[in-house]
């Protein structure tokens, strides 16, 4: 069964914020098409940005206004 971005989308969005981190982390790693040292940039990209977040100084968004954002851009 194959699940829609959309899906997938508004059902990692729904995630507590650490595992939304991690998940986006996980992502970049399986990308395994792309040059090594842009695969390697992304990687310090998530890094940051998962600490930011841990940390609390990222500025965060909840899944619905995420949502609604969204709907409005493509809309």
């Amino acid at each position: 069964m194959s699940l829609s971005i959309d899906h997938l989308t508004h059902a990692a969005l729904a995630l507590p914020i650490e595992e939304r981190a991690a998940l986006a982390a996980r992502i970049v790693e399986s990308i395994d098409n792309a040059e090594p040292r842009v695969s390697a940039a992304w990687l310090d990209i998530a890094e940051r940005r998962r600490k930011e977040v841990l940390s609390g100084s990222a500025k965060t968004m909840d899944a619905t206004e995420v949502s609604a954002r969204v709907r409005r851009r493509i809309l």
